[in-house]
């Protein structure tokens, strides 16, 4: 079970919503051999049946997935009193998923392939709350 709200934890979190298992996989073998505990998720419902992520967390989330996407998933976090900034992946790079990135007040955005490095440094600035 992942750490929520409030749970001590030794290594900062990544929550991965992702409903492609290769690359939800690799992305939680790139956080967890650069010193993150990786948590993920197959699915927005996943997620939101898991708990509300830690405001010390950071999310990196697939706009694209069904039954909830992924602007859809963090507005219902947000909603709900999450203050993790999330970063937002996808194969489609529109320009009108963008400006809805934006308008939430993303902390990163990013078309797959994603850079891992790239990503990284979105992750660390996220953390230390440049971003947000």
């Amino acid at each position: 079970m992942p750490p929520m709200n409030g749970d001590t934890q030794e290594k900062p979190v990544v929550y991965i919503v992702d409903d492609d298992p290769s690359v939800s996989r690799g992305l939680g073998r790139l956080m967890k051999s650069h010193g993150y505990e990786a948590w993920v998720f197959a699915s927005a419902r996943e997620l939101l049946a898991s708990g509300l992520p830690g405001a010390d967390a950071c999310l990196i989330i697939d706009v694209a997935m069904p039954q909830m996407d992924g602007l859809q998933l963090y507005a219902e976090l947000c909603r709900r009193g999450c203050q993790a900034p999330a970063i937002f992946i996808t194969a489609l790079d529109d320009p009108a998923v963008r400006e809805s990135v934006n308008r939430l007040g993303a902390a990163g955005f990013f078309r797959k392939p994603v850079d891992g490095d790239e990503l990284l440094a979105a992750v660390k600035r996220a953390k230390t709350g440049l971003q947000r």
